[in-house]
């Protein structure tokens, strides 16, 4: 649902309530979902312990829930994964007995291009034979008409 703050505007109280719906032939919205995979954990250095997970999403009908970059999180526990989760808008009325996400995945590779490169945001050089480097990159976009969201490790 959602909250009123103390100045009256409107807040989201969850990413799953976040939705954009314009007038295209497609539904947006921010959602928890898909899986994540521990890519590094800082449990080996003398730091507060850290974990970087890796989302990745899925295809369910005419639906593609695109992962957002890699998620860390204190500790060892996954993080819930956040996810742009793209459908067909109802209004189309598709058929259900065999819904095809080319559509939907031509859309998002459109609205969603591929980065043009990778710039270094931070990284941390193993010292020792049991600890791991890691490197965290953000993405370069194709253009002024896109922004990166996320990074990716």
């Amino acid at each position: 649902g959602r909250a009123r703050t103390a100045s009256g505007a409107t807040q989201v109280a969850s990413m799953a309530d976040l939705e954009i719906r314009g007038d295209g032939p497609w539904e947006v919205k921010l959602s928890s979902g898909g899986s994540t995979h521990l890519s590094w954990t800082s449990k080996h250095y003398a730091c507060e312990l850290v974990s970087v997970w890796r989302v990745t999403g899925s295809v369910k009908g005419a639906s593609v829930q695109v992962p957002l970059g890699f998620q860390a999180n204190r500790g060892m526990r996954s993080p819930t994964p956040v996810l742009l989760s793209v459908r067909p808008a109802r209004r189309l009325k598709l058929p259900t007995l065999t819904p095809d996400p080319a559509p939907t995945q031509r859309w998002v590779d459109r609205a969603l291009p591929f980065p043009v490169a990778f710039r270094l945001l931070w990284s941390v050089i193993a010292a020792e034979p049991n600890q791991s480097s890691m490197y965290m990159w953000r993405p370069v976009p194709p253009s002024d008409s896109f922004v990166a969201i996320g990074a990716v490790a």
